[in-house]
């Protein structure tokens, strides 16, 4: 009894064995016994393992080296070594074996133990490649790392020998730590040793003071930490040069020095307006002592921007930083006005607003004079033109192209003389001699209009230095009407009042001598009311001293042309543009003025502000820019999308506003504006704050002052891009599951051939399909089956990786790429894991649906070469398995194919139409 117990034992320990066991027999070497771990290894089925023999398996042994083997064991009665052997799927894996002879049923055997070492090997690789990986991140580390035990340097890598001055690390092993160390430096430096290596703790990092071999000091952070090193206790201490990084702070010291000295206000406040921080042009200025200025809130301050706190705030929060224009209140309640560029900063833990601000006094009023220069030449009724010694024009203004009816572009292609009629003309170049020899002229001649009249035109020539070369400034003045004034003053004198103008002649007293009937109708006085009064009597106090200096200019050149505001007899303004000149009339200098009711010319000029506006609120983006890439205008539009401010974008070459890889009208477009009145792109602009717009952009190129220029109209088409984005995802996917389509799925197999080609790699395709799908849309709608067919879509793509794909080829059919196989069972256990979760019920719609499906599998390249190939033999496995009660998988095998083909036509990627 007891021997069958132990019998029992023995057979119960040998089958439950996780170790492989075989008894071998000693002649022969062919198996006797073994266990079913043993053929677990190996792969073998327990009728093909028995009767084989060792060498059936063996991999790496010689014939000596068995021979070897089996001496020793014979001759100590056992051995233990290591070795490889081949597993049935000829894969080559590590073993160690335990071999000894003993005696069974009365022959002697060799039983042998042997355990799957192969990982344990690896993970001994990847142990030793980690050390050696440790090694070089510690010599390609730029900070110095050294180790130290016992207070010497027992290793040191190249950045530390480099940081102190050795031409090696091995000139500095076995050197004392504390001899590196500065004097200033020791004592503490030699506690914390003493504490790191006690306790075996990471030390805070220090600041402190080197000694380089050659004796100077270096500024280092010191961060160590205490382990065990050769069996030892030990320091690994790294080391950081911060000698730079300490000329910085001082830097930052002077730097604060320069602040105060700033000529700007600079000040710091916080959330609610209390001063923190403030330079002396922040007070100073303003009356206010340091003392007083601290005890502020910045809401005392100002006049306007701060008391709009909710509104600054957020559009400090949303942009960063906002530059506004305020008004700010001094001591003796004086104001000054202040453009403020405010931004939102972080101080310990704490949003601040950080101000610099500038008195913009002066630039103000050089604003307003700028405006009403610009208000004055954009209204003159002069012809303003810029041209070169021998005539040709490089500037016109709109006057002249209205008075000589070409347009601007005709006229920049003409020369000066070309006006003139030929008696003229013939004397142009004396004429320039003698104006470059005087600098300025003023003469009367002759131009011809377009269409051929004459115009007799009073012009102002003055040379002028631009662009290192002379050019003459001519102001040509239509006198056409002087002249018949002139004339009919003589002749006609009755005509006059019935002119369209107010005429009036008046002494330099101001006494009104003669005025016509339009001048009565216009003003609502009558004839004999004027001859009693003064010119002062129908103009603003305000404006007689502007009168004064037009009179000035008058005395000295003999004419003048303004514009004028005159009182009507009801209270009323009448804007007027005054042509006035001096003339003699019975020996005495009188005062000749042709006023014009430029009412309707006032309304149209404050039209053309409203369409500037209504072009800065534009939907689209305009931009124009010269060849170089500096903008000379940008609309509101436009800002406001990229967040910059009009003087941040001025400041902005177009490849800034640009994304990175994008064009914007440069190269090969060039070429195409110059022969295109317009060219249409896409491209993307880059915001201020880093993103980007999609845009359209229409390009064209316009010319100014002789300069080209580009000229572009952009539009976002952000959600046009969107809609796009939908179309390509329609076309690449199916538009039920979302998952990949046909031909998306072909593309992919087919680059998976491609890699497992050159690679020498393995993938496998399974067809899978539904079981008995048409009676759940029979039987509870088709609404239900979509919803399943999506449910279903989910659990597959849950039950592979990343890398591989499922595709629905349409119905209840799916198809799925398992990319890069390491073995043959990947493919099963895939199918398996689809299985488990396909079979897990369905709940949808209150509905409980249980379904199977069945899959077939094919692997490449042993069950197909070719994407068809494999699509048709996963589709017989498929079948086979449908065939044989569905819920399965099962691998193509080459006797499906008769089967297969004599009842189901085959699957492909790509199906050709039936003939």
């Amino acid at each position: 009894m007891k021997s069958q117990e132990t019998e029992l034992l023995y057979s119960t320990l040998f089958e439950q064995s996780p170790y492989g066991i075989t008894i071998i027999d000693h002649k022969t070497r062919k198996i006797i016994e073994f266990n079913n771990a043993a053929c677990a290894q190996l792969g073998y089925t327990r009728d093909e393992f028995y009767g084989m023999q060792v060498s059936d398996f063996e991999a790496a042994e010689t014939p000596e080296e068995t021979k070897r083997h089996i001496a020793k064991i014979e001759h100590q009665g056992g051995d233990e070594f290591d070795t490889k052997y081949r597993t049935r799927n000829a894969e080559i894996r590590d073993y160690h074996i335990l071999a000894k002879v003993i005696e069974l049923h009365g022959k002697k055997v060799l039983l042998s133990i042997h355990h799957d070492i192969t990982e344990h090997l690896i993970a001994e690789q990847a142990l030793k490649e980690n050390e050696e990986r440790y090694r070089s991140l510690v010599e390609l580390s730029p900070d110095a790392i050294f180790i130290q035990s016992e207070g010497k340097i027992v290793f040191m890598n190249s950045a530390g020998a480099k940081l102190l001055g050795a031409d090696s690390p091995e000139q500095l092993l076995g050197k004392s730590v504390i001899s590196l160390v500065h004097p200033d430096y020791r004592e503490i430096v030699a506690e914390r040793i003493s504490k790191a290596v006690e306790k075996g703790t990471i030390m805070p990092t220090l600041e402190e003071k080197y000694l380089r071999l050659d004796g100077t000091a270096i500024d280092v952070e010191v961060k160590s930490i205490a382990f065990i090193y050769q069996g030892k206790p030990a320091m690994q201490v790294v080391v950081r040069d911060i000698s730079e990084r300490k000329r910085t702070e001082e830097d930052l010291k002077l730097s604060a020095q320069l602040l105060d000295s700033a000529t700007d206000a600079i000040f710091l406040h916080d959330l609610d307006g209390n001063v923190i921080y403030s330079n002396e042009k922040a007070y100073s200025p303003f009356g206010y002592s340091k003392e007083e200025f601290m005890k502020m809130n910045v809401h005392q301050l100002v006049a306007k921007g701060y008391k709009l706190k909710g509104r600054l705030l957020r559009e400090l929060k949303e942009k960063g930083n906002v530059i506004f224009e305020d008004t700010v209140l001094h001591k003796n309640r004086a104001t000054s006005p202040m453009e403020v560029n405010a931004s939102l900063v972080e101080l310990k833990g704490q949003t601040l607003v950080l101000s610099v601000s500038r008195d913009i006094t002066e630039r103000k009023k050089a604003e307003e004079e700028l405006k009403l220069s610009d208000q004055l030449l954009d209204s003159t009724t002069d012809a303003i033109v810029l041209h070169d010694i021998d005539g040709n024009f490089v500037f016109v203004n709109e006057t002249t192209c209205k008075s000589f009816g070409y347009t601007r572009e005709e006229l920049l292609r003409m020369k000066m003389p070309q006006l003139n009629p030929p008696e003229q003309a013939k004397n142009f170049e004396s004429s320039m001699q003698d104006l470059i020899e005087k600098g300025s002229s003023k003469v009367e001649l002759t131009i011809l209009h377009k269409n051929g009249t004459a115009i007799p035109m009073e012009t102002y020539g003055r040379v002028v230095e631009h662009g290192g070369r002379k050019l003459i400034l001519g102001v040509l003045r239509d006198i056409t009407e002087r002249k018949k004034v002139e004339e009919e003053l003589k002749l006609r004198a009755q005509l006059i009042d019935n002119a369209t103008d107010c005429i009036f002649l008046h002494g330099f007293e101001q006494n009104f001598i003669y005025v016509n009937e339009t001048m009565c109708k216009t003003h609502g006085y009558s004839r004999e009311e004027f001859m009693n009064m003064q010119l002062s009597d129908i103009i603003s106090t305000e404006h007689a001293e502007f009168l004064k200096k037009r009179y000035q200019q008058l005395h000295d050149e003999g004419y003048d042309t303004f514009e004028s505001k005159h009182f009507h007899k009801d209270g009323s303004i009448i804007p007027l543009e005054i042509h006035s000149r001096i003339i003699e009339l019975e020996d005495r200098r009188l005062i000749l003025t042709v006023a014009r009711d430029i009412t309707e010319r006032k309304t149209a000029e404050e039209e053309l502000k409203l369409r500037a506006q209504l072009l800065d609120n534009a939907t689209d983006f305009i931009f124009l820019r010269d060849l170089d890439g500096n903008y000379a205008y940008v609309n509101e539009s436009a800002l406001k999308a990229l967040g910059y401010s009009q003087e941040e974008f001025m400041k902005l070459k177009v490849n800034k506003a640009v994304a990175s890889g994008y064009t914007w009208v440069k190269g090969s477009l060039m070429e195409e504006l110059k022969e295109k009145d317009t060219v249409t792109f896409e491209t993307a602009l880059k915001c201020k704050d880093g993103s980007t717009i999609p845009v359209e952009s229409h390009a064209c190129l316009i010319k100014s002052s002789g300069k080209k220029f580009i000229l572009s109209t952009v539009r976002n088409i952000t959600e046009r891009k969107k809609f796009e984005e939908a179309i390509k995802q329609l076309a690449y996917h199916d538009p039920l599951t979302g998952l990949p389509n046909r031909t998306l799925f072909n593309d992919r197999v087919t680059l998976a051939l491609a890699h497992a080609t050159r690679y020498d790699g393995r993938f496998a395709l399974l067809m899978m399909d539904l079981d008995k799908f048409k009676e759940v849309n029979d039987t509870l709608g088709h609404d239900i089956g979509d919803e399943l067919l999506k449910g279903v879509s989910r659990r597959l793509k849950s039950a592979i990786r990343k890398v591989d794909t499922v595709s629905r080829m349409g119905g209840d059919e799916f198809v799925l790429l398992i990319s890069e196989l390491t073995n043959e069972e990947d493919a099963a256990n895939v199918a398996q894991k689809i299985l488990k979760s396909i079979n897990q019920p369905f709940v949808l719609d209150k509905n409980e649906i249980n379904i199977t499906t069945s899959i077939g599998i094919a692997v490449y390249p042993e069950d197909g070469k070719d994407i068809d190939d494999l699509i048709k033999h996963a589709d017989f496995a498929m079948y086979t398995i449908k065939r044989g009660g569905r819920n399965g998988y099962m691998r193509y095998t080459p006797d499906m194919d008769s089967k297969a083909s004599r009842s189901r036509p085959s699957a492909t990627l790509n199906p050709k139409p039936k003939t």
